[in-house]
């Protein structure tokens, strides 16, 4: 009979919908405004805001918010300023659900029960995912039907 004092845990959804969200970064642009993260960025950051309200406040979360809601603001107020109103108008919405997704990782992070191990994982999976469409695209110079006008 073997002895193992310091068993493993397994990974829990927490550790799982950390790797999602970084194995849909390799998709990146593809589908445009409806990018695969960006549609997931709702249903995970409403996840991540019913896991936030049994969260003890968090000093380092408080400055990031803070942070983010400067950002924000500053975000409107360069519409004023801007030249492309339209192309304005789509970043400050790319921000919110990008801050969302930023903010989902945190939370999940948090929950893990091995988040670098996740964190790892999902980055593994996204090259694996990238690396075979680089080499299609280097060896046989076909490229990914898009471009930025293409993709909003």
């Amino acid at each position: 009979m073997r002895l193992n004092i310091l068993q493993e845990k397994r990974l829990n959804l927490y550790d799982f919908l950390i790797i999602i969200i970084l194995a849909l970064l390799s998709l990146g642009n593809i589908g445009g405004a409806l990018a695969p993260l960006r549609l997931a960025a709702g249903p995970l950051f409403v996840f991540a805001i019913l896991y936030k309200s049994n969260v003890a406040r968090n000093r380092s979360l408080e400055e990031l918010y803070i942070f983010l809601i400067a950002f924000f603001i500053y975000m409107l107020l360069s519409l004023f300023w801007t030249l492309d109103y339209e192309e304005a108008i789509k970043e400050v919405f790319y921000f919110i659900i990008h801050s969302s997704i930023l903010l989902s990782l945190i939370f999940f992070a948090r929950k893990a029960a091995y988040p670098f191990k996740s964190i790892c994982v999902g980055w593994m999976i996204s090259v694996a995912i990238t690396m075979p469409l680089a080499m299609i695209e280097f060896i046989f110079d076909w490229h990914l039907p898009m471009s930025l006008k293409e993709t909003d």
